[in-house]
């Protein structure tokens, strides 16, 4: 197996209970669009392609490969470093306001991985909940179906300060308020300036109450539809087996509702078939 780890910042602008999960704008939840933003719509965006970019301090939305391993050993100048992890098809955190699935488990529907190293390598995989229907839906299957894909929760603060650098969530919060009222007193758009006191209001309130940055979730998907893998540059090193599946375990946290933005790090395995080592003389 050829280990490919990724990490990075992602955003899904959602609503949050107690509102409805297709409820567009933010109305009783902890999160909401600003009176300047388009409406929420729950698509889960590994990168900065379609987002909105608070500012203020909100993190920079990206996830990309990290490190490539080879027999648990690590290739320091592996040509994928870099490469850009995404999830295509508009994903969404899928629970049908827990008639598919409870909030807390809920899938991410569709699940489409797409790595990309410029126009030198595209890899692409579905995971299938129904392999006779390679387009089905968490609507199209029984809900026992969906079992192998949903999350699981942990409260989790040190994985999340060893990964973002984050150890304080009351400290991190209170950073974004400062930067916001330094905003406030030199903004002039009227728009904006209610966008950003309405922010500031939700970052007050939620000093005071539960921690949400420190939930980590954790999921496991196997990949077992039809690749695409593009490799003229053979940046793998050798063929991929295509028949069977690929797992990739990873987890989302961090979650910051001010910027609608998490952290995940995650592992692909992808089953390459290498060069054989020469034995030394």
């Amino acid at each position: 197996m050829l280990e490919i780890l990724f990490q990075g910042w992602f955003q899904c602008r959602l609503a949050t209970n107690p509102d409805p999960a297709d409820e567009p704008r933010g109305v009783s939840g902890s999160t909401f669009a600003t009176p300047d933003e388009p409406d929420l719509d729950r698509v889960i965006r590994f990168q900065p392609e379609g987002c909105v970019d608070r500012g203020c301090g909100s993190p920079k939305v990206g996830v990309h490969v990290n490190a490539v391993l080879n027999r648990n050993q690590s290739i320091p100048d592996h040509p994928l470093l870099g490469a850009s992890v995404n999830l295509l098809g508009e994903p969404v955190f899928q629970s049908g306001n827990d008639v598919v699935m409870p909030q807390g488990t809920q899938i991410i529907d569709p699940f489409i991985v797409e790595l990309r190293q410029g126009t030198r390598f595209l890899l692409r995989r579905r995971d299938q909940l129904d392999p006779r229907k390679p387009d089905a839906s968490a609507y199209d299957v029984p809900t026992k179906a969906l079992a192998r894909r949903a999350g699981r929760f942990e409260l989790n603060p040190l994985i999340i300060a060893e990964a973002t650098g984050i150890t304080d969530a009351r400290e991190y919060r209170s950073v974004r308020l400062e930067a916001l009222k330094a905003q406030l007193r030199v903004e002039k758009g009227p728009a904006r300036k209610v966008a950003l006191e309405l922010r500031g209001d939700r970052i007050r309130r939620a000093r005071t109450g539960m921690e949400p940055m420190g939930l980590v979730e954790h999921r496991a998907v196997s990949l077992n539809g039809k690749p695409v893998i593009r490799d003229p540059a053979k940046l793998l090193g050798g063929p991929v087996n295509p028949r069977i599946h690929w797992p990739i375990a990873f987890w989302m946290g961090a979650w910051d509702e001010d910027a609608l933005c998490g952290f995940v790090r995650g592992r692909l395995s992808l089953p390459v078939r290498l060069p054989a080592r020469r034995a030394r003389s």
